[in-house]
């Protein structure tokens, strides 16, 4: 298991690296993890999102997610809160 410091190096090393950018696919190994989604339809809702930010909760990296401008719907509050979201990743060292 990583310790704190470690995780902290990821993510300003992600920070640096991936914010701006685009998710052009994406890979689940373990399908619990994203329930009650199956993983393909994770796997679209989550295609070409855009990285806003890195940061850290203990030793979670959370990854925030935004939808892009074009598939974003402004009709229910429901919608407004799909269009960001946040990805928890853990460092299984």
């Amino acid at each position: 298991m990583p310790e704190l410091p470690e995780v902290e190096h990821v993510v300003r090393a992600l920070r640096r690296v991936i914010v701006g950018q685009r998710i052009v696919a994406s890979e689940v190994r373990l399908a619990k993890l994203i329930t009650p989604l199956s993983i393909s339809t994770f796997n679209r809702k989550i295609k070409g999102c855009s990285i806003r930010g890195v940061s850290r909760r203990g030793k979670f990296i959370l990854i925030e997610c935004q939808k892009p401008e074009r598939e974003r719907g402004q009709h229910t509050k429901a919608l407004k809160r799909e269009q960001h979201f946040v990805v928890a990743v853990h460092l299984r060292m």
